[in-house]
């Protein structure tokens, strides 16, 4: 399992993602990031699968929204 935050809007469309260990999955080290929340957005944390975030960013998109969104 891969810890992410993720960023949102009000309509619940995931609008990113970053890994909450800052591991870039490049293979170059950690890198270091953060959102921030701008009005009406939102910061989540969820816990994914991790053959979910090594796929296709529409698919782990869609997956967060459906299983920890809503």
């Amino acid at each position: 399992m891969t810890r992410l935050k993720v960023l949102i809007d009000t309509a619940g469309a995931v609008l990113g993602t970053v890994r909450e260990d800052g591991a870039s999955g490049e293979g170059d080290g950690p890198v270091k990031g953060a959102f921030v929340a701008g009005p009406g957005q939102r910061i989540v944390t969820v816990d994914v699968d991790d053959d979910i975030v090594e796929g296709p960013p529409a698919t782990l998109y869609s997956h967060i929204r459906n299983t920890h969104i809503g």
